[in-house]
């Protein structure tokens, strides 16, 4: 049988990638004008890792190389969907190959 406190962590878990999710996505449309539902399961994972740092990071840790971390691992996140969504799936989502700096358009 499953304990009210696993059952807790689920919902915890849900709730959060819910919102983090929902978060991630209107904040893309609020400054795009429009989002892709990928987005909404990236800002779902964005989220949760960034809840995590706490969880897992030792107690001494500086608030800022947490930061850090959530911030490298939401633009490596952001690279490697935008690779599959446009280059592996061809689905053209976004196209950003007339911006200077960027990577495989």
């Amino acid at each position: 049988m499953i304990s009210n406190t696993k059952i807790q962590n689920i919902f915890k878990y849900i709730f959060l990638f819910i919102v983090g999710g929902a978060i991630y996505y209107f904040a893309e449309v609020l400054f795009r004008g429009y989002s892709h539902w990928s987005m909404f399961l990236l800002g779902g994972v964005v989220f949760l890792f960034a809840g995590e740092q706490n969880e897992i990071t030792e107690w001494g840790e500086s608030f800022w190389k947490q930061l850090f971390k959530v911030w490298f691992f939401t633009i490596a996140s952001e690279f490697v969907v935008g690779c599959w969504v446009n280059l592996i799936f061809k689905w053209n989502v976004w196209d950003y190959s007339n911006l200077p700096g960027n990577l495989f358009g």
